[in-house]
């Protein structure tokens, strides 16, 4: 994932107030798993796809490997 699509990404967490820590309680993976997913440091479709089926625009996803997943 690119910085743009990391930092658009973020800043709708923001404004969902999902913290990386909930979300990787809600998922059941590490914190740190979600930081390096943000940070495009990691591979995980199922954050993607939860990320989307909790209102993240699709959009952002559009030119990343996740561009097709389905919201979970």
């Amino acid at each position: 994932m690119n910085k743009d699509t990391s930092l658009k990404i973020k800043a709708w967490m923001v404004l969902q107030e999902i913290t990386p820590a909930s979300l990787a309680s809600e998922l059941g993976v590490s914190r740190q798993m979600v930081s390096a997913w943000l940070r495009g440091k990691s591979d995980s479709r199922r954050i993607a796809e939860h990320l989307i089926g909790k209102g993240c625009p699709r959009a952002y996803f559009r030119g990343t490997k996740y561009e097709e997943v389905r919201a979970a």
